[in-house]
């Protein structure tokens, strides 16, 4: 007797999926980051808008508010574990998309807020921006451009912006496993090969200074994703050793050509080997249990509040410490700093953001869209359609398992979950 073979049934729609939670913790990370700068400037190193010294104005918190310039390499870190996260499942003009909305509008609001305070307060022995500066500096290539830059902190987001380009490749072809880990390894190995020539194109390519927080960061977030492995784990241990010998130089190297002769390298390890562990442990979960929409809202204001307290906020310090005790105009001065942080954030990012990301959505769409139009119109017209005959069937490629995207929403595909990836 012979069996027909039951009809295959359309599947049925599956349920919407769930996004995954927000790491809320990420957020007040971020927000103590940014604050640890804040003090560096403020109070530790020597920036001369107090009426004395730091050292004597602050003699109880001055030394190790030196060591809050390493929130800069914490800053790294998130980033690259941000940046991975946020781009799986994009494409490369999502990914462009999301850089320029989340970047410029904020950016434009703090420069053009850094030029009206140095015009009406310029530093003492300094000349007012000139026009031509303020508008390099609000295309954020002023660094490539060998332009001045508004304010000393802008050098990161050069930083930044080569390691946007850079993942471009791995965003071009898609996110997967295998293929972020391999980025990391070969961008390990780049900036081995650019330190050790000395060449100047490499460094700019592959940025030795400060790629090992950068790739630790993506490693990290590929173990939250899929878990914890050997490689992985091994990764980030091999760029935490590099950041300790990285860390080194800079105390003895950058801080003491600022005239400190008394500062140690070890605190600023121990600080680093913490934004590590931090890291680690929101990827595993273990901060899971931190909730609030003020962290939230606070880890929003952490990219104005970065932009700006170092040129406006020194420049609030210079103009009243004769009148204002140092304790209440530090305090004030922060609480100011997060103010204007919170406005640009309620009153230029969340208005432009939409409009800004409608319109370069469209434009990509149209400049596919022309684009093909304009291939199309450039070719002979086709021949006449051949029948087509059937083809056997093909066995399927079994390196499909690892161009699967894993979606924004959180569900895993069918196939290996973590702790059991191939690679």
């Amino acid at each position: 007797m012979s069996v027909i073979p039951a009809a295959r049934t359309a599947p049925t729609p599956s349920a919407p999926p769930q996004r995954r939670p927000r790491l809320v913790a990420l957020d007040g990370l971020r927000f103590i980051a940014a604050l640890a700068v804040i003090a560096a400037h403020f109070v530790g190193l020597n920036s001369h808008v107090w009426q004395d010294t730091n050292k004597a104005t602050f003699p109880s918190i001055h030394y190790a508010s030196v060591y809050g310039i390493f929130g800069v390499e914490f800053f790294f870190l998130i980033s690259g574990f941000v940046i991975c996260m946020s781009c799986w499942g994009r494409s490369l003009g999502e990914f462009f998309v999301s850089r320029i909305v989340r970047l410029y509008p904020v950016y434009w609001a703090a420069i053009l807020l850094i030029a009206v305070t140095q015009i009406r307060y310029p530093q003492p022995g300094t000349e007012p921006p000139k026009i031509g500066t303020i508008l390099v500096n609000l295309t954020m290539f002023n660094m490539p451009a060998m332009a001045p830059g508004m304010t000393v902190v802008v050098w990161t987001l050069w930083q930044e912006m080569r390691f946007y380009l850079l993942f471009c490749l791995v965003v071009w072809r898609g996110l997967t496993y295998r293929r972020v880990t391999m980025f990391c390894l070969l961008w390990l190995v780049g900036s081995f090969i650019a330190n050790s020539a000395d060449d100047k194109t490499l460094k700019l390519i592959f940025q030795p200074e400060y790629a090992e927080y950068f790739i630790a960061g993506i490693a990290i977030y590929l173990m939250h994703r899929f878990g914890p492995t050997m490689l992985t784990g091994g990764i980030v241990v091999c760029c935490w050793a590099l950041a300790m010998f990285a860390v080194e130089h800079r105390v003895t190297e950058n801080m003491r050509s600022m005239g400190r002769n008394d500062l140690a390298w070890w605190p600023a390890q121990v600080v680093i080997t913490g934004c590590f562990l931090v890291i680690i442990a929101l990827a595993l979960g273990w901060l899971n249990w931190v909730r609030g929409g003020w962290i939230t809202t606070l880890g929003a204001m952490t990219y104005p509040i970065y932009l700006i307290h170092h040129a406006v906020g020194l420049t609030v310090i210079r103009e009243l410490s004769p009148t204002i005790g140092p304790w209440k105009l530090l305090f004030g001065t922060t609480l100011l700093m997060m103010l204007l942080a919170w406005l640009v954030h309620r009153f230029v990012e969340r208005p432009l953001v939409p409009i800004l990301k409608r319109g370069l959505t469209r434009a990509i769409a149209e400049m596919n869209t022309k684009g093909d139009q304009f291939g199309r119109s450039k070719q002979a017209e086709p021949p006449a359609p051949v029948p087509a005959t059937p083809e056997p069937a093909r066995p399927s490629d079994g390196s499909a398992e690892d161009t699967l995207v894993l979606d924004l929403s959180g569900r895993w595909p069918e196939g290996p979950r973590p702790g059991s990836m191939r690679y």
